[in-house]
């Protein structure tokens, strides 16, 4: 079930989303409290998110993700 409470960073309905930044960039960003939700974003890819779960420092394997709601098809 959705819980926006829970919920660190949201990502909806999103047709042309294709990266969500860029990781050069980043350095020490963390959730501490939450997850992350990713839905109807066709062409954002499955890696990308993955690689934004392994920089926030939240469970990142395939079977975390799909706890939250992520999957391939996210």
């Amino acid at each position: 079930s959705f819980s926006v409470g829970r919920r660190a960073l949201i990502v909806e309905d999103n047709r042309n989303l294709r990266s969500i930044w860029p990781h050069r960039d980043v350095k020490d960003k963390l959730i501490v409290h939450g997850e992350i939700f990713f839905h109807d974003n066709p062409r954002l890819c499955f890696r990308e998110i993955k690689r934004l779960a392994v920089m926030a420092n939240i469970p990142s394997d395939t079977d975390s993700l799909r706890r939250q709601g992520i999957t391939e098809y996210s």
